[in-house]
């Protein structure tokens, strides 16, 4: 994990298609759809964004959670994705790794919260391959048992390495104490001793299981136009015969109804983590752009009152991630010197948005309160370039256009979220800080004896 010192990331799970110009709303012309809905002679659907300028092409084939399919599916998913992006049966390691050393081609395989994914990214005029190697890569995996058990090995150790990280410990502990049990995602159900039972007769039917999924589906961009797009897929992709339900993304409740701070001995707590997790509104929901907004401004908020005036923390980001059972926001508080403190500053500062006053430093390095409306333009410019940033290359905005898909189940909502975004209101601001974060569970990482010496913690803003 990269953490910077200055810098309060909003990681919205969401891509861009292009953010505009600054021009009035009166003379921009009216938004086309950015990503071509295509279907394939096997019934699969493709999402293709064309970039005319792009010298590079990104294909990824992506496949919703699979781990509610059975108690196993977390284990087999990670390996398998790991064995898709290291070698396939026409493909053997050596050949990828030759490939990769030309640097005209990318291969990566992941396994994730909310879906899976194996991409292949080239330069544009090798986009045949591209596809060739990545359909050949889906539907023909290694049987190499050599290789799977150092993929396996190292899957494990991860695991471990993990589990023994104070701060990678906290997230699934704070998860699953909110659910109250197994949490879907690539580290929440897994344990070192299920990935070092799964063999790979086990990996192989979870793989022919997934290439039933009728909501497995392809995202690609670059400079190919939609037409050119559809029929390389369509020569490469040819099976298995897939059903035309799009995926449906789950809508439960985040279970936040009472405040609660809860604390996670870790023997390997040198500091202290602090993380908050509220519900969120969907990506592509009416909420959705205030809610950002709002949470980019209470983290710049945080940012002053709790890491640079009391000098509490080390580092504060934030995030809006969309698992698939619910959205949520998640403010981490890292190496926290004096938690109750943090938090009142927090409340502090979530009293002070609802009111419609942002706390926040000036040009000039003054501190001063300032209103919703003084603030809102810059925090909307802020907003808008960091997510141009995270979308730049068509390998970033696969990834993040796929997750917004999965998440939302809205293309549309996806090409005109920018102008959302500038749509927003200072009263939106105060009535979203008003409607979220009141319930929250707050989880904190800290040292056994710490634990034991903790003061009563609660969370009321």
């Amino acid at each position: 994990m990269k953490l910077t010192l200055h810098t309060v990331r909003i990681c919205a799970l969401i891509g861009l298609a292009l953010l505009g110009n600054k021009s009035s709303a009166d003379a921009r012309p009216a938004l086309q759809p950015a990503w071509a809905r295509l279907t394939l002679p096997n019934g699969m659907t493709a999402w293709h964004r064309q970039l005319p300028a792009a010298r590079t092409i990104s294909i990824r084939v992506c496949v919703p959670s699979a781990a509610g399919l059975q108690p196993s599916a977390p284990a087999n998913d990670r390996l398998l994705f790991s064995l898709l992006g290291t070698a396939g049966e026409e493909y053997p390691r050596t050949r990828l790794d030759r490939i990769r050393d030309e640097g005209a081609l990318e291969i990566t395989g992941t396994s994730g919260q909310v879906f899976s994914s194996l991409s292949v990214s080239a330069i544009a005029n090798r986009a045949q391959e591209a596809a060739k190697i990545l359909a050949s890569l889906l539907y023909k995996p290694a049987r190499d048992g050599q290789l799977f058990a150092e993929l396996r090995t190292r899957a494990v150790n991860e695991l471990r390495w993990r589990n023994g990280n104070a701060w990678s410990a906290l997230d699934p502990q704070l998860m699953q104490r909110i659910y109250g049990g197994q949490v879907e995602g690539q580290f929440y159900g897994l344990s070192d001793s299920a990935l070092a039972a799964t063999r790979l007769e086990d990996v192989l039917e979870h793989h022919r299981t997934i290439l039933a999924l009728a909501e497995t589906f392809l995202v690609s961009c670059g400079p190919l136009s939609a037409r050119e797009m559809q029929a390389i897929l369509a020569q490469n992709f040819t099976r298995p015969r897939l059903g035309p339900e799009p995926y449906r993304p789950l809508r439960e409740p985040f279970p936040a109804a009472t405040n609660a701070v809860h604390l996670f001995p870790h023997q390997a707590a040198s500091s202290v983590w602090v993380k908050g997790v509220s519900a969120a509104p969907r990506p592509g929901s009416p909420d959705y752009p205030a809610f950002v907004l709002t949470a980019r401004i209470w983290s710049e908020m945080l940012m002053d009152s709790v890491r640079s005036r009391a000098g509490l923390v080390y580092s504060i980001w934030a995030s809006s991630p969309s698992r698939q059972r619910h959205a949520s926001a998640e403010f981490v508080l890292y190496r926290c010197q004096d938690v109750p403190r943090a938090i009142t500053l927090a409340e502090e500062s979530l009293r002070a948005l609802r009111a419609g006053t942002a706390v926040l430093p000036t040009p000039d390095g003054q501190v001063r309160q300032q209103s919703i409306d003084d603030v809102l333009p810059a925090m909307k410019n802020q907003l808008l370039a960091s997510i141009a940033l995270q979308n730049i290359t068509p390998a970033e905005r696969t990834a993040s256009f796929a997750a917004w898909l999965l998440a939302s189940g809205s293309a549309a909502a996806f090409d005109i979220l920018p102008e959302a975004i500038r749509s927003v209101t200072a009263d939106a601001i105060r009535q979203t800080a008003r409607r979220y974060f009141q319930a929250m569970h707050w989880g904190v990482t800290l040292s056994p004896a710490a634990v034991s010496n903790a003061p009563a913690l609660r969370w009321n803003p």
